[in-house]
């Protein structure tokens, strides 16, 4: 009998290749039927709910895995991208917030550290904090082009654009 964690990695995996999308909803309905109350079946659910740009029904789930670890930071790291996708003052306030607590959660996640700088300069928000955080998340993970992002964009935001103009440029920030 596998254990919860193992059924809820294989669907995660599984519905990170988007022709694997059916496999990971059978894995996952296997796993729920074995371990109905675990978060992390709820976090598959909200991630494929997100991929497909249902962010109703991801934060549906979010809310329902809260509800069984409210602090699992991968739900807390889907909060803040659904809520992110939001594009609204709302949904900013809600992801910034959502960030804050993956990072008291993990301090030393690039992600979370990129988007949550990336979310500060793009409001024009606390541009000094803004620039700690996307540092940090180079410091972590130099070598992902995304998280430079943030920094160059903070750089030209302050006016800083010959440091801004230096840093590559990556397609989809936030990370």
């Amino acid at each position: 009998r596998q254990t919860p964690d193992a059924f809820f990695a294989t669907a995660r995996t599984k519905h990170q290749q988007p022709s694997a999308f059916d496999a990971a909803e059978a894995i996952l309905k296997d796993g729920l039927a074995i371990h109905p109350k675990h978060a992390g079946a709820h976090a598959v659910r909200a991630g494929l709910a997100r991929h497909d740009m249902d962010i109703k029904t991801a934060e549906t789930e979010i809310a329902a895995g809260f509800a069984v670890d409210p602090n699992d930071l991968e739900l807390w790291s889907l909060k803040a991208a659904a809520r992110f996708l939001a594009d609204d003052r709302q949904g900013y306030d809600d992801a910034r917030k959502a960030y804050e607590e993956v990072i008291k959660l993990q301090p030393d996640n690039p992600t979370a550290l990129n988007n949550l700088a990336y979310l500060k300069a793009d409001n024009g928000v606390d541009l000094d904090q803004a620039l700690a955080y996307a540092h940090r998340a180079q410091q972590k993970d130099p070598h992902t082009t995304a998280i430079m992002d943030p920094t160059a964009y903070i750089y030209i935001h302050t006016n800083h654009t010959a440091n801004g103009r230096r840093m590559p440029r990556h397609p989809g920030t936030p990370h």
